[in-house]
């Protein structure tokens, strides 16, 4: 590959664009297939602008080798109180004694817990991989497998879910050192209190791998580990939303061999500018907004497992209690592999993976693990999961036109003409969309709509609408027009404004509650003409700051 000369001057200042279009264009190109696709691995995420500033901030500069105040370089002091920010913050959130943000990752994790609590060879009681469990939890070529003497508990064959009874007669007959509770695809709760009395009854230390569920039990919406385990290990970037990256809680008594854990004993120099969004993380997790959104997240995977049933697909344990669901596709003509493919083919992203006493390999498997975080971080609700879930069924249904599933997308209707102004920005994040056209405009004397020019997409009973108005005053222009395409069947609406009235809001609610409204800004509301106040006649100001 041919390198420009460059100058170091040059270097110092350039964008990425400039010094490596190559790898730009690719950056480019995933940000497409993000916007264009559904997320629903049940593992991923979008974060939050908040978390991308500080990832990309100053601190990746800085070394800092040790903990705060007991750093091995220099010129460690702001970098000591952002991590202990963190570290502070973090265990208020979870209600634990001591809290190791360092690890770079989840496996790391588990790794530490295992080196701070365990010798080479002891035996280690965990989820069978196939049953829900995670590689770290004992996978033979994992270090996990190498390391340590694994033993496996799983699910009951008739109901899917962890067999209590036999964990409690493998402890007692295996005499593990340490019990691993959690896993990356198992769909109901995590019984912490259950694992504890077992491991209590075998003189064993708890472990729990909450990577998956961290952000519902934030939220208060999974029962918290931590009362009952001597150790809990999670990322922070599935439910939590934030940073690639893990963390560690365990009790004070086991800190300080955590601590030794991580450093020196399997990392050097923490990454202090993702322990600078993993501390804006946990602050962004203890807010009610955060509460929120893990509550829709826990709806929106109810009503999608409830879908996928009526759909026919059996889906594993009969529901969820958490973000995540697997499909058993062992009854239909699919494999999971297969499966994988043909959602991808709609702009479904999910993964395949191995069931409960599955007999294909983990490359091929029977089912599909599905969630439903990301999805609901674009703003997705109960009735986008029910439609999501309708499109599941279809695909996986007896010889399903994909062709025609995947065409299935939007519309942008703008309002002529000042929503013409809209629209290419709107299609640059919608390429496939069919565009309509609604002309209307506001008689003075009356403020009511007049209608004088309609033009829609045929198949708008197939698509969903995006109606583009920019100014949302007294509503009447934006309610007449949602009509207009609810009546000419839409599948379901939202309204883009880039300013608009609390009057126009209220109004668009009452007429149409099942409108989503996005716009750009509320300002303080109507004069008596019906014009929005202050509405663009201080942009500048507003722009500027001078007002």
């Amino acid at each position: 590959m041919a390198v420009a000369e460059e100058t170091f001057q040059h270097l110092r200042t350039a964008g990425l664009t400039d010094v490596d279009p190559e790898i730009a264009e690719l950056l480019g190109r995933e940000l497409e297939r993000e916007r264009n696709q559904i997320e629903l691995i049940a593992s991923e995420n979008f974060t939050w602008p908040s978390v991308f500033e500080a990832v990309g901030s100053v601190p990746t500069n800085k070394y800092a080798e040790g903990y705060p105040g007991k750093r091995y370089y220099g010129g460690c002091e702001v970098v000591d109180e952002i991590e202990q920010l963190a570290i502070d913050r973090a265990k208020e959130l979870f209600g634990a004694e001591h809290a190791n943000v360092q690890p770079h990752a989840g496996a790391q994790t588990n790794m530490a817990v295992y080196m701070a609590a365990l010798q080479p060879g002891d035996t280690i009681l965990s989820l069978e991989l196939s049953h829900g469990g995670h590689l770290t939890h004992g996978l033979k070529v994992n270090f996990s497998g190498r390391l340590y003497t694994i033993v496996h508990y799983g699910v009951s064959r008739e109901t899917n879910v962890v067999d209590y009874d036999q964990v409690l007669q493998l402890a007692k007959e295996h005499q593990p050192k340490l019990i691993v509770c959690g896993g990356s695809a198992y769909p109901r709760t995590v019984e912490a209190d259950k694992f504890r009395e077992i491991a209590d009854e075998v003189d064993a230390l708890l472990l729990c791998d909450m990577a998956h569920f961290a952000g519902l039990v934030a939220a208060g919406l999974h029962p918290n580990p931590v009362e009952h385990c001597h150790f809990v290990t999670s990322t922070t970037h599935k439910t939590l939303a934030g940073p690639r990256a893990g963390f560690i809680l365990c009790s004070e008594e086991y800190a300080q061999a955590v601590d030794r854990a991580v450093f020196p004993g399997i990392q050097g120099g923490p990454l202090m500018h993702t322990i600078a969004a993993k501390a804006a993380c946990f602050k962004i997790a203890a807010t009610e907004a955060f509460r929120e959104y893990q509550g829709q997240i826990r709806k929106n995977a109810d009503v999608l497992a409830e879908t996928l049933q009526q759909g026919g697909l059996d889906v594993l344990t009969g529901g969820t209690d958490t973000h995540l669901l697997q499909l058993d596709l062992r009854s239909t003509e699919w494999t999971g592999k297969e499966a994988e493919e043909r959602l991808a083919e709609v702009k479904l992203t999910v993964n395949r993976n191995t069931v409960p006493f599955d007999e294909r390999p983990p490359t091929v498997a029977s089912g599909v693990r599905i969630g439903t975080p990301a999805a609901t971080m674009r703003g997705f609700d109960e009735p986008d999961f029910r439609e999501v879930g309708q499109v599941i069924v279809e695909a996986l249904g007896a010889s399903p036109d994909l062709g025609a599933l995947a065409a299935r997308s939007e519309a942008v209707c703008p309002v002529l003409r000042a929503g013409l102004g809209m629209l290419d920005g709107v299609l640059s994040l919608v390429s496939s969309a069919r565009v309509g056209f609604l002309g209307m405009y506001r008689d003075e004397e009356t403020l009511q709509p007049v209608e004088y020019y309609v033009k829609l997409p045929g198949d708008l009973d197939q698509r969903d609408a995006i109606v583009l108005d920019p100014m949302l005053a007294t509503g009447n222009s934006s309610v007449a027009a949602l009509a207009t395409v609810k009546n000419a069947g839409a599948r379901s609406l939202i309204l883009v404004c880039l300013v608009s009235a609390p009057e126009g809001i209220e109004h668009v609610h009452a007429e149409h509650p099942d409108v989503h409204i996005v716009t750009a800004a509320v300002d303080r509301g109507l004069d008596e003409r019906g014009f929005i106040v202050p509405g663009l006649g201080d942009a500048g100001d507003r722009l500027y700051g001078t007002r």
